[in-house]
């Protein structure tokens, strides 16, 4: 028992000696990682003063991601009925949606003002919900820039499908990105009105320019006849071609967001016989994720050093918050429940993102409202006697608004 002790203690020194940091440093996160506990896996709303610190010297910049992947249109919360067999009560638990995005979102808008980007890295869209209303409420939270994905291409329009694609996005308030679409019929690249290629956005007293690539192994998934003519360039030499065009226009920070996921959560899960979002690592461990032959990572190793600062992932229902080739990659379950998290520091003296201050967040699931008892809305567990509080994060109470109603 002593030597367990020990052996655990020496793995905590070394977890929290890491440069790159993350949420589960807490004392009481190896709770999480055991079937029957799920203890304060998300917030620790007592404990704001232990991670995603404001920097205090000008010389230092904060931009902090909030990332969601995988909408596929989903607006809504998911509803979930959780039975209390002590009280034989039953409750209603509502979990993530648009609304939930744009409550803990503001919460870190309030923290760090216009430093915040608010993404979408891709797969918007579906068909079951039209394009035009998923923009609406899209543009309500606010995004500053999102990707285009596998189930954006499962639309139902297969004539001139990227062109009828660019025509239904006239009315989104923010960028959407295709960056590596190439016209064989004209040898050159799309041009579009609404879709762009890459686009550089202001984050503060910075700013970030944004990449959006679909893996041609991913494209080959898409329905052929929507991709007439149509031709996806290899990723490495577009982001490098892309990121040297970006920073000449003025970006400080360049982030990738690419179709094609990564699993860093099943090996863990089947191995330890625990749910897969008890799941939690250490963010330098590239090791707990499937790299073999996948073209993300493949990509990543291609790439020269700060080409890229940090990775926003999507087609994968797996959560990944781990350094993958030196770079930070981050990617949340499908569902339109979880939101992915990091904060980037740069430094205005040297020009270069400062590596050993990046903080990697383990993903958080959008809690409506907490369970007393475990101070999350993990719903897979029996609990007794429940008693429903309000959720928080970062200190602060959630407060959920209604949506808007589209006319």
């Amino acid at each position: 028992m002593i030597k367990s002790v020990i052996k655990f203690c020496a793995l905590c020194t070394l977890f929290l000696a890491m440069p790159f940091h993350s949420c589960s440093t807490h004392k009481d996160m190896g709770q999480n990682q055991v079937g029957e506990g799920h203890f304060r896996l998300y917030s620790y709303p007592e404990k704001t003063d232990e991670y995603l610190v404001k920097s205090k010297d000008e010389r230092y910049q904060d931009v902090v991601f909030a990332a969601i992947n995988d909408l596929e249109g989903k607006i809504q919360a998911n509803e979930y009925l959780v039975i209390d067999p002590a009280q034989d009560e039953k409750y209603d638990i509502e979990i993530g949606g648009i609304s939930a995005f744009k409550a803990y979102a503001n919460i870190l808008k309030d923290k760090f003002g216009e430093s915040v980007q608010f993404i979408s890295s891709g797969s918007l869209f579906s068909k079951k919900s039209s394009v035009e209303e998923t923009l609406f409420y899209l543009n309500y939270l606010g995004l500053d820039a999102s990707g285009l994905s596998k189930s954006d291409f499962s639309l139902p329009f297969e004539e001139n499908f990227l062109n009828v694609m660019d025509e239904k996005l006239k009315s989104a308030k923010f960028p959407v990105l295709l960056s590596n679409v190439y016209n064989l019929s004209l040898a050159n690249r799309f041009e579009f009105k609404n879709i762009q290629e890459s686009v550089v956005v202001p984050a503060g007293k910075l700013n970030v320019g944004y990449i959006s690539l679909v893996a041609p192994t991913m494209a080959q998934t898409f329905d052929s006849k929507k991709l007439n003519k149509v031709y996806f360039e290899s990723l490495a030499p577009k982001i490098i071609n892309l990121s040297n065009k970006l920073r000449k226009d003025g970006a400080n920070i360049v982030a990738l967001m690419i179709s094609h996921g990564l699993d860093c959560t099943s090996q863990q899960s089947e191995t330890q016989n625990i749910d897969r979002q008890k799941v939690n690592f250490m963010p330098s461990d590239e090791k707990v994720c499937d790299l073999f032959e996948n073209e993300l990572v493949q990509t990543l190793q291609k790439l020269p050093p700060a080409m890229v600062d940090i990775v926003f992932t999507n087609g994968v229902d797996s959560k990944v918050a781990n350094l993958i080739a030196g770079h930070p990659v981050l990617q949340s379950f499908k569902g339109a429940e979880h939101m992915s998290w990091a904060k980037l520091v740069y430094d205005t003296k040297l020009n270069r993102v400062v590596r050993s201050k990046t903080q990697i967040m383990q993903p958080i699931q959008m809690c409506h409202a907490f369970f007393k008892e475990t101070e999350d809305c993990y719903v897979k567990e029996v609990l007794r006697n429940i008693e429903i509080v309000p959720a928080k994060f970062l200190g602060e109470e959630i407060k959920i608004q209604p949506l808007p109603i589209r006319k």
